[in-house]
């Protein structure tokens, strides 16, 4: 029998008081059922710890229910021996092929019932990174946690390009010399990372498969993210350009193509757009403080814009809202 990380001997005990504070301690899990299998069980375990994802050979002879409460990391399990009766909230699953895999998300309770023991290679992931890591693969927001389908056992894609690089490290990790280790655990965190985005089953994936966007898309995005988050305070076209690292020229061009409107047009209907809606609402009760608010400087250009833009003076969208003659 193959033993994974042998060098990293975390834990080796054959008594249940130690196995039990182990769970507790490790992995915030408590043991509802354990039996030995033989006079000889025992438990092991090995790791590696990195950063952001570490690893974990668990080589179990007893039989084990454990109820896991929710913990700060999202678990992949890799059954290497042993099936696992498992739930997740309220959903069941019968584990019993020798290569069935798992995840265990980090905000849901759980419980693994190993009746004949098992053996696993573990995976550790912290849901900020792996959401940091979708987020520059794809740059866009990650604003809701990502989710799993399960289970991944018949997923050969998942198998293939995430199982098969944690088993392929996992071997090699006997050859890394100690000096070398956090250099290796750092670039295969990276790898990991990006292949659980990229083939894994979750709620993202319509944005990891999307359609490649046009050449330059991403940097007009940053450029109008750049002015909505600006747009009240004095900002030219060459700022905005340098902001996103392209040259004012191609800033100018990429505006043009979609809106077909320059950069500093488009600011300032922006900046129009946010004095309507404080001159509509009704709490504003000078269109001069308006102007300054938005980032206009002199009031008569700023009455002229907005006339050409909404067809009538601040003073008179202002009246109408607050029935009163507006001051300034």
């Amino acid at each position: 029998m193959h033993l994974f990380l042998s060098q990293y001997k975390a834990f080796d005990s054959t008594t249940i008081d130690a196995i039990s504070g182990l769970y507790e301690s490790v992995a915030r899990g408590h043991i509802d059922i354990v039996k030995r299998i033989s006079q000889k069980s025992s438990f092991r375990m090995h790791t590696v710890q990195g950063s952001s994802v570490s690893i974990f050979y668990l080589l179990n002879q007893f039989s084990t229910k454990v109820s896991f409460e929710p913990v700060d990391y999202i678990r992949f399990v890799f059954l290497i021996r042993g099936g696992c009766h498992l739930i997740l909230g309220a959903t069941k699953q019968e584990l019993v092929d020798t290569g069935s895999a798992y995840i265990m998300p980090n905000d849901e309770c759980a419980v693994e019932h190993h009746p004949d023991g098992y053996s696993s290679l573990a995976l550790r992931v912290s849901p900020e990174a792996l959401a940091r890591r979708l987020q520059n693969l794809t740059d866009h927001a990650v604003d809701q946690p990502i989710r799993f389908d399960q289970p991944l056992g018949g997923n050969e894609r998942f198998l293939e390009f995430v199982r098969r690089p944690l088993f392929q490290a996992a071997r090699e990790l006997k050859f890394v010399s100690p000096q070398c280790v956090g250099a290796y655990m750092e670039a295969l965190e990276t790898l990991l990372l990006t292949r659980i985005v990229l083939h894994a089953p979750h709620n993202y994936r319509g944005l990891v498969d999307r359609p490649p966007e046009p050449a330059g898309s991403s940097r007009l995005r940053k450029a109008e993210d750049y002015i909505q988050a600006n747009w009240n305070r004095h900002m030219t076209t060459d700022e905005i350009a340098e902001t996103v690292q392209i040259s004012g020229r191609t800033l100018y061009e990429m505006f043009l193509k979609k809106h077909r409107t320059t950069p500093s047009q488009y600011l300032r209907k922006l900046r129009l757009e946010k004095a309507r809606d404080m001159l509509t609402s009704g709490g504003e009760t000078s269109t001069m403080s308006a102007a300054i608010k938005c980032g206009f400087s002199s009031f008569a250009h700023f009455a002229r814009s907005y006339r050409a833009a909404f067809g009538e003076l601040p003073s008179e969208t202002l009246k109408q809202a607050v029935g009163v003659t507006p001051r300034g």
